[in-house]
């Protein structure tokens, strides 16, 4: 038999329950993570002298990001049914998807970086799938459909959460694993408006798994 349930006697009830005293008072805890306090590190996968997915130093993403989800994940749910009732556990583990939006600077290098990581992906030539050389492609676009290797356009990215203080000790982050672009957006030509253009990008990614939580490993 289970333990037997105990009711909260309401008389030991913390008489300050309503009172938000708590939250960021002075030389106190609770301070609230500002959404737009964080750092997202995305390396491009190259080819070359380093080796297929290997990742480069370029932080075009980083300096260009308007906004980016914080880690996600969940387990699809099995049902048991049995007679009239049914039981549920744990399932399939999924990471979902993830939308990168970034500034498109025209001076920038970063919408190229991104299609040229595309090209890894998919391209009309097989030649552009190798070496991801835009130049290589054919006016007629039916030509080629060449699928890239897994291995040569996957890459792991870091999502660093921090506090508005810049302080590491609160620092918390995760690794994204076999991130890789899976649709790419240009963005959108519109002459009523007078803003900058913003390029997107869906990411799917194979698994998460936290680095640091308040300067703990984790696994």
């Amino acid at each position: 038999m289970g333990a037997k349930f105990t009711p909260t006697d309401p008389t030991k009830v913390d008489n300050n329950f309503l009172s938000a005293n708590h939250i960021a008072a002075a030389l106190g805890e609770f301070e609230p993570q500002r959404t737009n306090n964080f750092t997202l590190i995305i390396p491009f996968p190259t080819q070359g002298s380093d080796g297929p997915g290997s990742p480069s130093a370029d932080d075009s993403i980083r300096k260009s990001l308007r906004s980016f989800p914080f880690p996600t994940e969940e387990n699809a749910v099995v049902s048991i049914p049995y007679q009239n009732t049914t039981r549920k556990v744990a399932g399939i583990v999924d990471y979902g998807t993830y939308g990168l939006v970034v500034t498109d600077y025209f001076d920038s290098i970063v919408l190229q970086r991104l299609f040229n990581w595309r090209r890894k992906i998919w391209s009309p030539t097989e030649a552009d799938v190798e070496d991801g050389n835009l130049a290589d492609r054919p006016t007629n676009m039916s030509i080629g459909g060449a699928v890239g290797l897994a291995r040569n356009y996957k890459t792991t990215g870091t999502v660093i959460l921090h506090g508005p203080d810049g302080n590491v000790n609160s620092q918390r982050a995760w690794n994204i694993h076999g991130m890789w672009p899976s649709s790419l957006s240009l963005g959108e030509g519109d002459y009523s408006t007078n803003e900058d253009n913003r390029v997107s990008v869906t990411f799917i990614v194979d698994y998460i798994s936290a680095i640091n939580v308040r300067g703990s490993l984790v696994s």
